[in-house]
């Protein structure tokens, strides 16, 4: 699944016969406390996206431009897509 959205992951591991290590090209996904300020940075398994691979904390800037991590309920996920509406 990874190797189709991402091509050039496949050739940073060596080619394409070769699975990558986890971590180096899973797509990370951010999450920021509210409450204590604290923010991760967040990676599952590519294969299995219920495994969590690995949480690092992570300075608050480091967040820009990564995917938020977080579930979202239907009703959550109606308002976001009608949202995004023109």
């Amino acid at each position: 699944m990874l190797y189709e959205r991402y091509p050039e992951a496949q050739l940073a591991n060596g080619g394409f016969n070769e699975r990558a290590p986890i971590g180096e090209t899973n797509p990370a996904f951010g999450r920021l406390e509210e409450l204590t300020g604290r923010a991760f940075k967040v990676i599952y398994d590519d294969a299995n996206p219920n495994r969590l691979v690995r949480e690092e904390q992570v300075d608050p800037s480091e967040l820009t431009g990564m995917p938020r991590d977080g579930l979202s309920g239907a009703g959550a996920v109606e308002m976001i897509l009608d949202g995004l509406l023109p």
